[in-house]
């Protein structure tokens, strides 16, 4: 949540209600953001495209890197998290992150969940 709120507060859009505890994506392009009191805010999901992503594209990175394995080390190269994330989301497929990031993006193109969720979309 906190990686999402930063994300909103830099696109200078609304952040998630107090006490979100989860967002999920409808079919409808809005966002359901659900509080610790069970209750469900829609938000529309118009801007989110680009932040949502990078959001995404980061959880899954940080989920999967390993502290002082290959992908953290090139990871941390390229500036962090949300630097890598960012640059991943905006290369827009693994070629041009290859072109991108040399010979470091084979240990993060390597994670099928990165691959997934930074590239495809």
């Amino acid at each position: 949540m906190s990686i999402l709120n930063q994300q909103l507060i830099y696109a200078e859009q609304p952040e998630l209600p107090k006490g979100t505890v989860s967002v999920t994506l409808q079919g409808d392009n809005n966002f359901v953001a659900k509080t610790e009191a069970g209750e469900d805010v829609i938000m529309a999901a118009g801007f989110w495209g680009g932040a949502w992503q990078v959001t995404k594209c980061a959880a899954h990175l940080t989920l999967a890197v390993i502290p002082a394995g290959a992908a953290f080390k090139a990871i941390k190269g390229f500036g962090g998290i949300k630097a890598t994330a960012q640059l991943l989301v905006g290369a827009g497929n693994a070629k041009d992150f290859t072109l991108i990031a040399g010979g470091a993006a084979a240990e993060i193109l390597g994670i099928q969940g990165i691959y997934d969720n930074c590239l495809q979309w």
